[in-house]
């Protein structure tokens, strides 16, 4: 395996840990200052805010997201979610302008209550454009296309 393959599946397995331990301001930290994340609708659709996404956020975009999400009485986030992102079949698309491809299961749970809890299952193709930073990566953009993203889903505040 590769150096820059291996340095490259750390990274996203460091950077999923950080999503499920609702690190959220270090895991802002991982994008570039012009970096975005998008989870557009459909995965035929190529240009960013010109169709329909479920995220499409640039930095300052996200930093709000983060905000909402870190504020106490966010009622998205009550009773705060618990998730295990596995991250797997890491693909060096164009190794020179380090694009990764990989396939991302997310299982999100929530206890609601005595009555009821409410769990989520996500699956999905990633693909990251990293630049090397030191001895990681900073993230210039991320997309998330969800195997299930036209159908009819509850609000997705947190990340994938």
């Amino acid at each position: 395996m590769s150096e820059l393959l291996r340095g490259v599946e750390q990274f996203l397995f460091h950077e999923a840990h950080l999503l499920d331990e609702r690190r959220f301001e270090q895991w802002l930290a991982l994008f570039d200052r012009d970096g975005w994340y998008w989870m557009p609708v459909s995965p035929a659709d190529v240009e960013r805010k010109r169709t329909p996404a479920l995220i499409d956020d640039n930095r300052p975009e996200l930093e709000l997201r983060i905000r909402r999400l870190l504020e106490p009485a966010a009622h998205t986030e009550h009773p705060a979610p618990t998730a295990c992102r596995s991250v797997s079949n890491v693909v060096l698309e164009d190794p020179g302008a380090v694009i990764v491809r990989s396939k991302l299961v997310m299982h999100e749970y929530r206890a609601c209550g005595l009555d009821r809890d409410d769990a989520r299952l996500f699956c999905a193709t990633v693909r990251h454009r990293l630049q090397a930073d030191g001895d990681s990566f900073r993230i210039l953009w991320k997309r998330v296309d969800l195997f299930n993203a036209a159908a009819a889903l509850t609000l997705m505040p947190t990340p994938v």
